[in-house]
């Protein structure tokens, strides 16, 4: 899913180069993020875990924060900012939270157990 989220980004920065240079930046550094989170994640290190969980729930915070700020409330930024949240929960689920945090086991270790 980071990896949608970053290709999504990227497209986006690309797009908005055309018209704004300052949100195409904006939209370019949370595409370097989500990229960088997918490969942690992949490569099952808690840095990438910890990338993914810190960037997804302030990109919700930021988008629920700005839904509820203004006068009229914004549905699609809330439905958003609550696809963010869902992101947040299932890298708390215990099989994400197995997969990355637990602990390495010797490759002799595991041969022996096979």
């Amino acid at each position: 899913m980071e990896l949608v989220l970053g290709v999504f980004c990227a497209a986006t920065a690309a797009y908005l180069l055309l018209r704004s240079s300052f949100a195409a930046v904006v939209v370019a550094c949370v595409a370097v993020v989500a990229f960088a989170s997918a490969v942690g994640l992949f490569r099952r290190a808690k840095l990438g875990w910890w990338i993914a969980a810190v960037s997804n729930l302030l990109i919700a915070a930021a988008l629920l924060w700005d839904a509820f700020s203004e006068q009229y409330i914004d549905v699609a930024e809330i439905i958003t900012g609550a696809i963010f949240l869902c992101l947040v929960a299932l890298l708390f689920l215990r099989p994400t939270r197995r997969g990355i945090f637990a602990p390495a086991t010797p490759a002799s270790q595991s041969a022996k157990t096979q």
